[in-house]
């Protein structure tokens, strides 16, 4: 088991970059699907209205647009929190004093 670095010497290696690059990255994904739901729904959602008349997919149609809206927020929402995390964690990590060591 490692032992816990010493806050006031450690400094982040190219492993911690990466591994921060490589978050960044996951975090652009997941908006990605989140983007890709609310495309797969609001088409669904308009395809029912436009091409039937059948109630029960007219109800589908109407419910799946305002469940869209509501996934897109909460994508956006979740990817600017992250984000900021992500940003937050990596500057904590970087020494203040601007010194070698």
């Amino acid at each position: 088991m490692d032992p816990e670095p010493d806050p006031e010497t450690w400094r982040p290696i190219r492993r911690d970059y990466l591994a921060a690059d490589r978050t960044t990255m996951a975090n652009e994904r997941t908006l990605l699907a989140y983007t890709r739901t609310f495309l797969t729904l609001t088409i669904a959602g308009a395809s029912f209205l436009a091409l039937t008349d059948h109630p029960v997919l007219v109800t589908i149609g109407w419910i799946f647009i305002p469940v869209a809206i509501l996934i897109i927020v909460t994508g956006v929402i979740r990817f600017f929190q992250m984000r900021r995390a992500i940003a937050r964690q990596m500057t904590s990590q970087i020494p203040r004093d601007g010194g070698d060591g």
